[in-house]
């Protein structure tokens, strides 16, 4: 009983030995986790850096702003002095003028008294008034006006002075008022700049400290990895000598085939070429047939010619032996009448002859000049014709003698035409044999490149063998202490991922391999083709003869089409083998990663030694075949154990054992379902998180600031503010109904325009055919009396719609030019608040610890985890999953209690206006949100009408 309580004992002890492993195992992993959180945390502060010095950057261009906004204000000053001056000169000019007007009355009022008095002169007299008294009144009436007027003239210079005067005081006093206040404003917004330039310089220098702190963790933890780089540097090399050679082949063979392509291309523009010379030279043969049928009636025409000279000649020649042997007696020759006869006779026959001997000698020079052109065999003439001085010819001869030259000229040309393709043939067969030596030399380089793979194999052959070995070395020293089962569990865990990264490593290489050759043998098999055509197209199956020439043009039509068949087909293998290239390149990356990752491991590992029996421990619980876990094993390595102390167990032990290696193995199998699941299920959505990143990145900024300053922009209740936000409101709703309205009001009007073209095009087509004198087509009547007014009205009704278009259009353009510089406010609230952002972050990192900081962020990450239901960190990291449809209501309160105790803290740095851009920005988002709702419904309707299905990319939008 002793001895089993002993033993009790020392399994007990055993067991609290593994639980003890299994927490240091967590405290490692919480290690590792810290470490990447620290990591993690310098890259926040690294990005807080840069943020502040952005924001610097950004004060001082405000500044620069300000600066260049006062120059600008005091040239304005300065200018609407200048300005008021001026309007002084040109007030006092006008009264200048006015006094000159004043003058001239005077003169013209002198003038009329002098009128007067002529007038009351040359008058009689009334009776009991004297011509002085008449005068005396005449000048106490004009002078009362005169002096009526001059008062009132007086009275109104008078008030216009005293305006002018009052207006030129009120402009300056306005002037000085306006030097004050803006000399006022700028210098208070220079205070406040330099004061939040100070701040922010402050904030630096602790997050510069700061920095240092992490940088100088950082060397020492780097000094740690570089033990580990090491080994990892040369196996990277190999690999990156490994992709250069294998895009240094693929674009190679690239180039090739554009090559062949640009080859077959020449080859088949040559077959037409030659098809076309050869439907030419059997014309050419033709007419060359022609012509020597032509030629030889010529020639039988000429002997006929001859031999009616020869007749001519032999009578003239009896014609001269009569008159020298007949002489007439002296009274005939006297007579004058046969005299004439004879002379008119000869005169004759003289001019026959010359005009005969002339066409002959024409005829003699045609001839020797087209034997000299004619050194082809095929054309030459085969009869000789002799021709004598005697010989006399007709003009026809001379014109065929000339239409064979020329003929015989153009097949002269065709021949050298069809010299020059096949010389073109030729180089193209040249090209064809250098593609090929160069095919040969890619084989030489793929076999090179096999056997640098061989290499690699053999390269991590070895460090198995060393991994091996360092097995063995590690068991030996374990004899004399006790070892860790979960370490052992780790190394077989680790040593199994590195066979299956090797069997993958070898089958990508496989896949590569095979795809190489397959590419070699599809274009061994284009160039026979293309061989094949070029013994077609070559030039020794080119002849004059009937039986070569290919007379079926469907044959030729076919051949083109099967080659550009071929090349659309050889362009579709090459997309296809360049996204497997892509993907093999994607799956080497992984694999060489997950090497770094074991490499990392292992030399990472720190054995204890243990005793022997944690050996067969994991020699009997893992099967060689699957690495699982096995039941049996389990027993049959209890009944070992227990048989070798000398005791067996009691039942009910040995089934609370069968019961947790069961739950131990259920956890298992359902562990390895939950990785499959995720390994399945990361790769899709690894990819649809890279493309939506930064869209949710850009949201989440958004409304973290808007959450921020939400409590606070709700307490402000400045009237003129809200009357602002409402007014902007009402305008962007106005501005996305009229866009919408302009927008359906165009469909409308480009559909009646199509309408009415139609209809105008057939009218048009109606008044051709009745021109003409054609019938109408049928189903359709003419009626002349009320088509007119159709088509005057119809032409109206399009200048209306034009104009209507044309006026839509303009509205438009303004409405879009209204929608950019709304966007150009969205950036610049944009910036103004990621700047808001990096000053909370710096206040929020300089007042709280770096500990609250961590443990903040170990919390988001947990609840995002338990959110997207990932438990592997290293496959995907929490921030790339985090979105706002998954806050809940209480964390969303919980966010806006924090805004309001930021705003209470923060409502004396910054002023009221960041509130006011803070909400203009929210109901610009609000109004945007609209905008893309009234064009996804839109977009819906469209795609209805087309019967296209419309899927929009984000369907929960939450602002």
């Amino acid at each position: 009983m002793e001895n089993l309580e002993a033993i009790l004992d020392d399994f007990e002890h055993l067991e609290e030995e593994g639980r003890a492993d299994a927490q240091a195992d967590l405290m490692v992993e919480e290690a590792l986790n810290l470490q990447q959180a620290d990591e993690e945390a310098l890259e926040a502060v690294e990005k807080v850096a840069h943020v502040a010095q952005s924001s610097l950057r950004r004060l001082q261009q405000v500044v620069k702003e300000k600066d260049e906004l006062i120059s600008v204000l005091q040239d304005a000053v300065g200018s609407s002095y200048k300005k008021a001056l001026d309007q002084q000169e040109s007030d006092q000019h006008d009264l200048e003028l006015l006094h000159q007007l004043l003058l001239a009355q005077e003169d013209r009022s002198i003038e009329a008294i002098t009128d007067a008095l002529q007038t009351v002169i040359r008058q009689q007299p009334s009776s009991g008034n004297s011509l002085a008294v008449q005068i005396a009144r005449l000048f106490d009436q004009y002078l009362h006006e005169i002096s009526i007027k001059h008062e009132q003239e007086t009275e109104d210079l008078q008030r216009s002075l005293a305006m002018f005067h009052n207006r030129c005081q009120e402009l300056e006093d306005s002037l000085d008022h306006e030097k004050r206040t803006t000399k006022s404003y700028f210098h208070a917004q220079l205070d406040e700049k330099t004061v939040k330039y100070m701040n922010t310089k402050s904030q630096l220098e602790k997050s510069e400290e700061l920095v240092e702190d992490l940088k100088r963790e950082l060397k020492a933890k780097d000094e740690q990895l570089r033990t580990y780089e090491n080994s990892v540097r040369e196996l990277e090399r190999l690999l990156e000598e490994e992709r250069a050679r294998e895009q240094d082949l693929a674009s190679e063979h690239e180039r090739i085939c554009t090559e062949t392509r640009r080859s077959l291309g020449q080859v088949s523009n040559v077959g037409q070429q030659l098809q076309k010379l050869k439907e030419e030279t059997h014309k050419y043969q033709q007419q060359g047939q022609q012509t020597e049928f032509q030629f030889r009636t010529l020639q039988d025409k000429v002997a006929a010619q001859k031999a009616l000279i020869h007749k001519l000649a032999v009578q003239l020649a009896a014609l001269r032996k009569k008159t020298k042997v007949l002489k007439p007696p002296p009274a005939e020759i006297t007579t004058t009448e046969g005299r004439q006869e004879t002379r008119k006779q000869t005169q004759i026959l003289q001019n026959c002859i010359e005009k005969l001997s002339a066409q002959i000698l024409e005829l003699e020079k045609e001839l020797r000049e087209v034997k000299k052109e004619s050194d082809d065999p095929a054309f030459e003439i085969t009869h000789d014709i002799t021709v004598t001085d005697e010989t006399r010819i007709l003009t026809p001869l001379s014109l065929a003698e000339k239409s064979l030259g020329l003929v015989q000229r153009e097949t002269m040309n065709k021949l050298q035409a069809h010299e020059k393709l096949t010389k073109t043939i030729e180089q193209l067969q040249r090209r064809l044999k250098a593609a090929k030596l160069e095919l040969k030399k890619r084989d030489n380089d793929m076999s090179v490149s096999g056997a640098t793979i061989e290499q690699l194999r053999f390269e991590l052959r070895k460090s198995k063998e060393t991994v091996e070995q360092l097995q063995e070395k590690k068991r030996k020293k374990m004899e004399s202490g006790k070892k860790k089962p979960t370490d052992c569990v780790r190394m077989k865990g680790l040593l199994e991922n590195i066979e299956m990264l090797d069997m993958e490593n070898t089958l990508l290489k496989h896949e590569v391999m095979v795809q190489k050759n397959r590419r070699i043998a599809k274009l061994e098999r284009d160039l026979k083709r293309a061989q094949g055509l070029d013994l077609i197209a070559d030039g020794t199956q080119l002849g004059c003869s009937k039986a070569m020439i290919i007379a079926d043009e469907n044959a030729w039509e076919k051949a083109k089409k099967d080659l550009e068949d071929t090349i659309v087909s050889k362009d579709s293998l090459i997309l296809e083998l360049r996204f497997e290239v892509d993907q093999a390149t994607w799956k080497l990356g992984q694999v060489e990663k997950r090497f770094n990752i074991l490499f990392g491991a292992l030399d990472c590992q720190k054995i204890e030694l243990n005793a022997p029996v944690a050996d067969t421990l994991l020699e009997n619980i893992f099967s060689s075949d699957t690495g699982q876990l096995s039941v049996p094993a389990l027993s049959l390595l209890r009944e070992k154990v227990l048989s070798q102390r000398g005791f067996l167990r009691s039942g009910s032990r040995e089934r609370e054992l069968e019961d947790l290696v069961t739950a131990l193995m259920k956890v298992v199998e359902k562990l390895n379902s939950e990785n499959e699941a995720l390994k399945l299920t990361c790769e899709d959505t690894v990819k649809q998180m890279e493309k939506n990143k930064k869209l949710r990145k850009v949201v989440n900024e958004l409304q973290s600031q808007i959450g921020k300053v939400g409590g606070s922009s709700q307490d402000v209740a400045d009237p003129e503010q809200k009357r602002l936000i409402s007014g902007l409101r009402a305008k962007l709703q106005n501005l996305t109904d009229a866009n919408a309205g302009l927008i359906k009001a165009l469909r409308e009007s480009e559909d009646l325009y199509s309408g009415l073209k139609q209809r105008v095009h057939d009218q048009e087509s109606k008044a051709r055919r009745t021109e003409s004198g054609l019938p109408p087509r049928p189903g359709r009547r003419l009626s002349f009396s009320d088509e007119g007014p159709n088509l005057s009205d119809q032409n109206k009704r399009l200048k209306t719609q034009a104009d209507t278009i044309e006026r839509l259009e303009t509205q438009l353009a303004v409405r879009d030019e209204d929608v950019a510089e709304l966007n150009r406010q969205l950036e610049k609230k944009d910036d103004e608040l990621d700047l808001l952002h990096g000053k909370l972050w710096l206040q929020e990192s300089a007042e709280e610890p770096t500990e609250n900081i961590y443990q903040k962020k170990v919390d988001m990450w947990s609840a995002q985890e338990a959110r997207t239901k990932f438990s592997d960190v290293r496959l995907c990291r929490p921030e790339d999953y985090i979105d706002t449809e998954f806050i809940t209501e209480n964390e969303w309160e919980s966010l806006k209690e924090e805004n309001r105790r930021l705003k209470v803290a923060n409502a004396t740095e910054f002023g009221p206006q960041i509130f006011e851009d803070v909400l203009n920005l929210k109901d610009q988002l609000e109004t945007a949100t609209k905008i893309c709702e009234r064009y996804e419904e839109l977009l819906r309707i469209y795609s209805r009408q087309i019967g296209v299905p419309f899927e929009p990319l984000r369907k929960n939008r939450r602002f």
